[in-house]
């Protein structure tokens, strides 16, 4: 049916919704007490710890958040002020500002790190017993890639 939704389909997007929703609020209430940060700056800090230099350009960032330019300013001004990151001349070119992990900012992740593990596990991982989670992870990448790439489309046709 091309105008209506199976029941299995929606099932299956209003179990995603809920886990939408449900995962920023769990994982950051589990992380914030080992490190008083949340998902979206963990996201952050993570990106540009495993970055090489832990630097990266403000869009690849970004993109590999799935946020916005805008987003990912205010996350880095956030980040920033509490001396988790900084902002440098990129190597490449000195006209582009680039993201860069300060050694706060690594200690910070560390110090998070076991309860964010503990927290995808117990909330998430340990719930998937038994699915094919490349399965999973494949069909989800193609969702978001598919979403980021229209809402990129829908960005530069705006500044047209």
């Amino acid at each position: 049916m091309q105008g209506q939704l199976t029941d299995e389909e929606k099932a299956a997007y209003s179990a995603l919704m809920r886990v939408v929703f449900a995962v920023p609020r769990v994982v950051t209430g589990d992380i914030a007490d080992a490190g008083g940060i949340g998902l979206s700056d963990h996201l952050v800090l993570q990106n540009l710890s495993d970055a090489p230099g832990r630097r990266m350009r403000m869009t690849d960032l970004a993109a590999a958040c799935g946020v916005s330019g805008s987003g990912i300013s205010r996350i880095l001004n956030r980040l920033s002020r509490a001396g988790l990151t900084t902002r440098v001349l990129s190597e490449r070119d000195a006209r582009e500002a680039v993201a860069a992990l300060t050694p706060t900012g690594a200690a910070r992740l560390e110090q998070v790190q076991a309860a964010h593990v503990a927290s995808i596990r117990r909330h998430i991982f340990d719930r998937l017993g038994g699915l094919d989670l490349a399965a999973f992870t494949y069909g989800l990448q193609r969702v978001a890639e598919s979403m980021l790439s229209a809402s990129r489309s829908q960005t530069a046709a705006d500044r047209r």
